[in-house]
C-alpha cells in the first residue's frame, strides 16, 4: 500500500499508529490491499459529498 497515495486521498498525514497499520497491511496479499484502499477511497469520497 502506498502511504503517500493514502495521505493524498485523505488530505492529511497519517499518524504514527496509522502508518504502522498501513505498513503491516503491505505484507498482505495484493487483492486484500486493493480492497482496503478501495474502502479508504470510497469513505473519503462519501465524506466529501456528504459535507458539501
Amino acid at each position: 500500500m502506498n502511504i503517500e497515495a493514502i495521505q493524498q486521498a485523505i488530505s492529511r498525514d497519517l499518524t504514527a499508529a496509522e502508518r504502522r497499520t498501513i505498513e503491516w497491511l503491505a505484507g498482505w496479499e495484493n487483492e486484500t490491499q486493493k480492497n482496503v484502499m478501495t474502502l479508504i477511497l470510497a469513505a473519503n469520497w462519501q465524506g466529501k459529498t456528504v459535507s458539501q
